[in-house]
């Protein structure tokens, strides 16, 4: 931890831990993270940064799962990239293009119809229509989320949740009205295949719910088996990669709602120093 870094009110004392110095806040902020995520005995499949080798520069191999027990293999050169001012966490950059990690596919969401997505990224402003994954996808391999699965990303530098269930009809999106690239985000998605079209999809940014843009009903059937976990790219191809950086990614076969939803989003800024 910086010298430099400030002690706050939500920072009060620090503590050890597996040998790091941290603040106490972070390790509640985390409990609660855990907690919210894993409950019900929902199925947790969880990627932080903090995991991966801690030299800024380096391509690693591998990202390890927190939770889960589904590491991601790397494609392309995405790179450690060290806390600064854009993102006071530690994050993997990518590139616009060729860059991403992806797991095996593994998860047999067949019989999936809610789970929830939850993210911390960096995308620097590019101007212009783009299609990019603050998070990550989980979709069949090679597939992208329209063709069968669930996602958030940026379009048009706007934050968007998507899903299409497996067969059925088009898509689902909800986005935002703003445009959001240029700053840290933490970026919430809860997904429900069989709810009514307006509700199909919840998107929270920093803990707010937005009610932007919506469209399109999926008809409420369920998500592929042989699905795998697609970080910092779309999925399908990484010829649409993040162009910035990420921190943290979850997801959980949960379907949180709007609490849940609100009190992950302040537990993932805390950790991710954005407050």
């Amino acid at each position: 931890m910086p010298a430099t870094y400030a002690r706050t009110a939500l920072m009060p004392t620090y503590r050890r831990n597996a040998g790091r110095v941290e603040p106490r806040a972070w390790g509640a902020a985390e409990r609660v993270l855990r907690a919210e995520t894993a409950a019900g005995g929902a199925e947790v499949y969880d990627y932080s940064a903090a995991d991966v080798t801690k030299l800024p520069g380096v391509t690693p191999a591998t990202w390890p799962a927190r939770r889960g027990g589904l590491p991601a293999a790397v494609l392309g050169t995405p790179t450690v990239a060290a806390p600064d001012s854009d993102l006071n966490a530690p994050s993997v950059a990518f590139g616009t293009s060729g860059d991403g990690y992806n797991t095996a596919g593994a998860l047999d969401w067949s019989s999936r119809t809610v789970a929830t997505l939850l993210s911390v990224s960096y995308c620097a402003t590019t101007g212009g229509a783009n299609v990019r994954s603050p998070g990550a996808v989980i979709t069949a391999p090679g597939q992208t989320a329209s063709n069968g699965g669930l996602a958030l990303y940026y379009f048009d530098e706007k934050a968007t949740g998507i899903h299409k269930a497996d067969g059925a009809g088009g898509f689902v999106f909800e986005r935002d009205a703003d445009a959001d690239t240029g700053q840290a985000r933490v970026l919430v998605t809860a997904h429900d295949t069989a709810a009514p079209p307006s509700d199909e999809i919840r998107l929270y940014l920093d803990g707010t719910e937005e009610t932007g843009t919506q469209s399109g009903s999926s008809g409420g059937n369920p998500w592929y088996a042989g699905m795998n976990v697609a970080l910092g790219y779309r999925g399908g191809t990484t010829g649409e990669s993040l162009g910035g950086r990420l921190a943290r990614f979850i997801v959980t076969t949960r379907l949180m709602p709007e609490g849940a939803a609100v009190r992950c989003s302040a537990a993932l800024q805390v950790i991710s120093r954005l407050l």
